[in-house]
């Protein structure tokens, strides 16, 4: 996005779009400031968009789209937004609601009559609409069979009803947040069985066009003409690959178009004379829904929006959503009653986490700028002397999102211990930790992204849990696990598995080293693999000789492990692929 525009020229369109852009905002700070944290973070290109009330303050590219070609990215440059594509799926079912034909604490098989999972515990109800806008429908996180398609424009994700039929629930609803792709995939069905339009067509019709989003497409497009970014993973160049859960995180925007779409936010569902969801229904979008859910805490979620506040506003309401399609990542923070909006997008792996950051600091700027008044982030609790009752009962296993933690005591710290790497607990009084790396055990190491993590150990129905959270956004909760006995079935199955199932071009480097692990020292049977990147290793827990379920309540656990038997050879089916033993 590479100049501002000039209200004077575009007047006669700006009164009919509700949208004027500012020629005399402070931009130069945030212009400069971006500049800086790309060189910092190695980022190749970054689309960016700043709002404030009626106005776009800021729809600039900064670097490249695609280096070797000297590209450079500018305010009509496609970048995946990723998730954030969810803010549209879920103001396309408060635009059904509204019409009511949709009921959002209806059971989703009303409106997908071929809907079915199985459930361990009978009288698991039907998760509704309701939940799967929150996260709390208690549907497996992902299918990852399928996740990664041939070739774009495809629409496979019409087949997920039909492949649950084949899966479990992992979890009743509203246990906890657990973030879930497969739940906004589902919306996506339910849009096109209520409006009889397909999910592109409707959104298209419906948000894109009114907001003259024109530029904004619901998918990978079969042909590239050379305005879409290119990916990095450090400087090398990385293919995008289509995804199948179009409706939960496909879309691809530019600058100009996302500022249209955070004006609608910020003018509470209108852009001008286009109203695309009523103020009543947008206010009910960034109400906190969870507040009866014990194991969230204080995190809060509305319908879409995550209503979370990094950044220390005191009494000030953020709506918001990050996008992450590896390597591209993207986020979108807006304070509605404030009337500010950011969006930034890059294409660089190094952006994970940083962009956040970077967000949050550009909207601080933003509302320092508008009010006077400078934000002052709460301060953390000074270190203090580990008391008996923060430890007590403590150290242990605990089964997160980010994979299986160990707690354990070290000297007069606790120490948790992720991937394999320790990390020193520091404690802050009232049960709230930090983590510090120590280089070879002894000199502490600053980390970013380290100091924005947060533990806070807490008890439910008698149990020992551990909220985790990085710069206000929750990643779930870690559940204790207690080692228990594992058959020799489960544990003659350890070992190296590939998948038998045919896959797209390149699939394979987004689910690989897949395997199970017998940890005989800490009594653990764990089932480990990795996905776009992020390793993850889960404990398994048997249910009896053919079955098995990775332990945990959050994104990617609870899953549940089956062994069949097909041409005299077992067969391990999980998350819909087959899967063999090498060997």
């Amino acid at each position: 996005m590479k100049q501002m525009y000039i209200a004077a020229l575009l007047l006669p369109w700006i009164l009919t779009a509700g949208m004027v852009y500012a020629g005399n905002a402070p931009t130069a700070e945030i212009e400069s400031y971006i500049e800086k944290k790309m060189k910092e973070y190695r980022i190749q290109g970054i689309s960016a968009s700043i709002v404030e009330g009626n106005e776009v303050i800021l729809a600039k590219g900064f670097g490249k789209s695609d280096k070797k070609n000297t590209i450079s990215a500018d305010e009509n440059t496609l970048f995946p937004i990723g998730s954030i594509t969810k803010l549209f799926t879920a103001t396309a079912v408060m635009q059904l609601e509204e019409q009511g034909r949709i009921e959002l604490d209806s059971p989703i098989s009303a409106y997908m009559p071929d809907f079915g999972i199985k459930t361990r515990n009978p009288g698991t109800p039907v998760p509704t609409v309701r939940q799967l806008l929150t996260h709390h429908s208690g549907l497996p996180t992902n299918i990852l069979c399928g996740f990664q398609e041939e070739a774009p424009g495809k629409e496979n994700y019409r087949d997920l009803p039909a492949l649950l039929q084949q899966e479990y629930m992992v979890s009743e609803p509203d246990t906890a947040f657990a973030y879930c792709n497969i739940g906004y995939a589902l919306l996506g069905v339910i849009i096109e069985n209520v409006s009889g339009m397909s999910y592109s067509d409707y959104i298209t019709k419906h948000i894109f066009r009114p907001l003259k989003m024109d530029d904004t497409a619901a998918s990978l497009p079969v042909s590239i003409d050379g305005r879409f970014t290119k990916g990095y993973e450090g400087r090398k160049e990385i293919e995008p690959y289509p995804v199948r859960d179009i409706s939960a995180g496909t879309i691809l925007s530019t600058g100009k178009d996302m500022s249209r779409f955070m004006l609608m936010v910020l003018g509470h569902g209108s852009l001008g004379n286009k109203t695309i969801i009523r103020k009543e229904t947008f206010e009910t979008m960034i109400t906190r829904q969870n507040s009866n859910i014990a194991l969230d805490r204080d995190f809060s979620i509305g319908l879409g929006y995550w209503l979370i506040d990094p950044i220390g506003f005191s009494g000030e309401r953020l709506a918001s959503h990050g996008g992450d399609l590896p390597p591209f990542h993207s986020v979108m923070i807006t304070m509605p009653d404030a009337g500010i909006g950011v969006y930034l997008s890059a294409n660089t792996s190094s952006a994970n986490g940083t962009i956040i950051q970077m967000a949050s600091d550009i909207v601080k700027m933003m509302y320092t700028e508008k009010t006077g008044k400078p934000v002052e982030e709460v301060p953390l609790p000074e270190e203090t002397l580990l008391e008996e009752a923060a430890a007590a009962g403590l150290a242990g296993y605990y089964v997160t999102p980010m994979g299986l933690m160990e707690v354990r005591k070290k000297g007069k710290r606790m120490q948790a211990v992720l991937s394999g790497l320790p990390l020193d607990m520091i404690y802050h009084g009232e049960d709230l930790f930090t983590l510090q790396f120590r280089l070879l055990g002894l000199i502490p190491i600053k980390a970013d992204m380290l100091s924005i993590i947060r533990l806070n150990k807490f008890t439910y129905e008698d149990s020992p849990y551990i909220q985790i959270s990085a710069a206000g956004v929750s990643a779930g909760v870690g559940e204790k696990f207690e080692p228990v006995p594992i058959p020799d079935s489960w544990a003659e199955r350890t070992g190296k598995y590939e998948i038998l199932n045919p896959l797209p071009k390149g699939a394979r480097d987004k689910v690989k080293k897949i395997k199970i692990r017998h940890d005989k020292k800490n009594r653990l049977l764990l089932f480990s693999f990795e996905f776009v990147g992020q390793k993850i290793s889960i404990p398994l827990k048997a249910e009896n000789d053919h079955q098995a379920v990775t332990a945990g309540i959050g994104a990617c656990l609870g899953d549940t492990i089956t062994v069949e038997e097909e041409g005299g050879k077992e067969i391990i089916k999980w998350s819909g692929f087959s899967l063999q033993r090498k060997g």
